[in-house]
């Protein structure tokens, strides 16, 4: 009778090299990489302390509206939020949690603002609010901003002069991803847009986003965009 072998050594050997591969793979996937440069705020981030009080730290502030006024016609140019919000995309078969702001750069007519490409390294900043006066939840500095076109939000390289080009009715839409490092304690992305009601329909139960973008050939050097834009409404608290 002869014995049925099990697999070789080096077969083993094969296996457990695959194994790890894969494995290695997958942890370099999932691991966040922190912008060059980006800044956070003291509370942010696992092992952090907070710092009651700090201009730039969890649970303190308010989102203030945004600059220029959206009602401004005459503002040579305007900053407006368009989307945000948490997705769970699957790049190359593993999961991604991201949280993405989109916003769009709004020229007056007739003019044009040129962008250094250098302006994209860290050209934004974002901070996330608490319902109901409950102050920052995510805040970060110096964070990376993408220049794309279309739909599909295919990547946009700079001109032959090295700037990217702003103008009346242009194509070019804004993308920053707010990395988990900016959360504050006791926060997910998930949670960067959860309403302090479920379900609630009123949007003073939701969080509030303000995007920041600076650059010296921005107006005034700085362009603010709040969403939503509660300034006005009397009912906030």
């Amino acid at each position: 009778m002869h014995e049925v072998g099990g697999p070789s050594r080096r077969a083993w050997a094969a296996v457990l090299a695959v194994g790890v591969l894969v494995g290695l793979v997958v942890v370099d996937a999932r691991r966040e990489r922190d912008p060059v440069g980006a800044r956070f705020a003291a509370g942010a981030g696992a092992g952090d302390t907070v710092r009651p009080g700090g201009p730039r730290g969890c649970g303190t502030g308010t989102p203030g509206r945004s600059v220029p006024p959206m009602d401004q016609e005459s503002a040579e140019a305007r900053l407006e939020v368009t989307s945000y919000g948490y997705t769970s995309r699957i790049p190359n078969g593993l999961q991604r949690e991201r949280f993405n702001v989109t916003a769009n750069l709004h020229v007056e007519s007739a003019g044009e603002i040129r962008l250094p490409a250098s302006f994209t390294a860290a050209g934004a900043a974002v901070d996330v609010y608490g319902p109901h006066g409950k102050g920052r939840i995510a805040t970060a500095r110096g964070l990376a901003v993408r220049v794309v076109k279309g739909m599909k939000a295919r990547p946009v390289r700079p001109g032959e002069d090295g700037t990217y080009r702003f103008v009346p009715d242009g194509a070019l839409t804004l993308e920053v991803e707010v990395p988990k490092r900016a959360l504050c304690p006791g926060q997910t992305l998930k949670s960067l847009n959860r309403p302090s009601e479920p379900g609630s329909n009123d949007a003073l139960d939701y969080p509030v986003l303000r995007l920041t973008l600076t650059d010296p050939a921005l107006p005034g050097g700085r362009l603010v965009s709040v969403s939503p834009d509660l300034s006005g409404d009397a009912r906030q608290v």
